[in-house]
């Protein structure tokens, strides 16, 4: 029974997050059900091809011993998922295994919004605040459509985030069970992409400075952080090796060749960006900085610019109290958002294709953008329920614009750009690179087989994803369609405006994929 203002309080925050608890499973079931209806509807990316090849030559090498692997530029690409990819998709039509792929890739992009909900739960002890970051995850339009086909990136961005679950249970009670459980993240991450290394040294950086914090004696030190910090490291290595077949014959030589060719890939291609093109090799040191801003919701750029004024204030508060638990815990998230993106500019690496090889730190920033709301949301205020009313109202619309623009725009989410890249999407496409996947090659393909009625069609691509498109149609449509390079044999050609080249001299365009207005694909009718 309720029998004082106290008691009702507490009963009422109990009831909220029930509530806020019961929000967030609705919001799993919603995403769970959504992702199993629209997988179906995604083409083939650029880099999909050369994937179930690293999953191909990965599995041979490790069940039948065929040296093949080692031959391929590939060769150091991450292979963990890809290898669960192609376990679980075996060698069915082409049509079906990406559909499959693109079905298992979404699951992996699930397993992460699960456990960022968790994560935010253990972190803020707030279900209100994790049904607002899941939210703000899953309208992240950029991400959402890579859910599906960016079998690299995403993976390796739920891995992330599982490491980060692992590595703050672990770090706040270091116990050998625990210090296994995170090492295997770790490695499954370290053999996803090579930067998840920066994972466990920041886990035994901050394992090290608890001890030596610590001021209890030897033997209790030992037991408490020096055991579990072995276990890591001995789970971590001996995994990434298990994970990393390229690494079985020489392990130390191969891992560091594995971080010199990844920090250098030797792509030759150059990047579209403020309307210019820049090599791969020469970014300048604002792209990433600048492609977050600009692809990002308005919304969690805001919360996230408070967010991080919040923190700064935290962390300075927190040293003078001596609050080691929420001070480490605070480093743990600018460390994530910060160390991969100085780590890029410091050693020159190459980046390309917008942000994407830095998904990985999206969730970091969120947790940015939920300390800013959270700020917002303890002000105190003589009218509190005005200013609940007025918070709740501000994140809906600012949510309401990604939501629109990933339904009407299915399945080219990931040309979302907001107002700080430019006015309009017509304006945008001649200052950034817009659909470097090459997803709408698909489309056009439909197309043709929609409206040509003959058994025999030849058509020419301006980039490979043209040809690429072919695989995930039905094995009939797929027949009455064959590229040719020769322009010259072809009945029709194909472009995407990745990067807004000029316009192209064919007079016949019978077909035209658009984005906000603007053109992401044309079909030329050439004969």
């Amino acid at each position: 029974m309720i029998n004082s203002a106290a008691n009702l309080g507490k009963y009422l925050l109990r009831r909220r997050q029930a509530v806020f608890l019961a929000a967030l499973v609705a919001l799993y079931v919603f995403i769970l059900m959504n992702g199993l209806l629209i997988y179906r509807d995604y083409g083939i990316s650029w880099d999909e091809p050369d994937q179930v090849q690293v999953g191909i030559q990965n599995y041979r090498y490790i069940f039948q011993g065929d040296p093949a692997l080692f031959t391929y530029t590939i060769q150091y690409n991450g292979p963990f998922f890809e290898l669960i990819l192609y376990t679980l998709t075996g060698q069915p039509d082409s049509s079906i295994l990406y559909q499959r792929r693109h079905l298992i890739t979404f699951l992996a992009a699930y397993l992460g919004l699960l456990a960022f909900g968790a994560l935010i739960l253990y972190l803020f002890r707030k279900s209100w605040l994790a049904f607002c970051g899941v939210l703000f995850l899953y309208l992240s339009p950029r991400l959402f459509a890579d859910f599906f086909y960016n079998s690299k990136d995403i993976p390796f961005m739920t891995l992330i985030v599982l490491g980060c679950l692992t590595q703050v249970w672990f770090l706040d009670s270091p116990t050998i069970w625990k210090a296994g459980l995170h090492g295997l993240v770790c490695a499954a991450a370290i053999a996803t992409r090579i930067p998840g290394l920066f994972m466990p040294l920041l886990t035994l950086f901050f394992l090290e400075f608890a001890m030596l914090l610590d001021k209890k004696d030897e033997q209790y030190r030992r037991k408490r952080y020096v055991l579990p910090g072995f276990v890591l490291v001995l789970v971590c290595v001996g995994l990434t090796i298990l994970f990393y077949p390229i690494l079985w014959k020489q392990p130390l030589q191969s891992f560091l060749d594995t971080i010199h060719f990844m920090g250098h890939y030797p792509y030759q291609g150059s990047n579209f960006y403020l309307g210019q093109f820049y090599p791969a090799q020469a970014t300048p040191w604002h792209y990433i900085p600048v492609w977050i801003a600009i692809t990002t919701p308005l919304l969690y750029l805001l919360l996230m610019c408070l967010g991080s004024g919040v923190i700064l204030t935290r962390l300075v508060n927190q040293y003078r109290a001596r609050d080691l638990g929420g001070l480490r815990n605070n480093l743990l998230m600018v460390s994530w958002v910060l160390l991969p993106w100085l780590a890029i500019v410091l050693l020159h690496s190459v980046v390309y294709n917008g942000w994407r090889h830095l998904y990985f730190i999206y969730p970091g920033l969120l947790l940015f953008s939920l300390m800013g709301l959270d700020f917002l949301a303890g002000l105190k205020t003589l009218l509190p329920n005005i200013k609940k009313f007025i918070l709740t109202a501000v994140v809906v619309i600012g949510l309401v614009g990604p939501a629109v623009f990933m339904i009407q725009n299915h399945p080219y989410q990931n040309l979302f750009f907001n107002r700080l890249a430019g006015p309009n999407m017509t304006a945008i496409m001649q200052r950034f690179d817009m659909d470097y996947w090459g997803l709408a090659y698909r489309k056009g393909l439909e197309f043709i087989l929609a409206n040509d009625p003959r058994q025999h069609i030849l058509f020419t691509a301006e980039t490979m994803p043209g040809w690429y498109n072919l695989a995930i149609l039905p094995p009939d449509q797929r027949q009455r369609l064959e590229h040719t390079p020769d322009i010259q044999q072809a009945d029709y050609y194909i472009a995407n405006y990745a990067a807004h080249p000029p316009n192209y001299p064919y007079p016949n365009e019978v077909f035209s994929v658009k984005v906000m207005g603007a053109k992401i694909l044309s079909v030329f009718k050439l004969k």
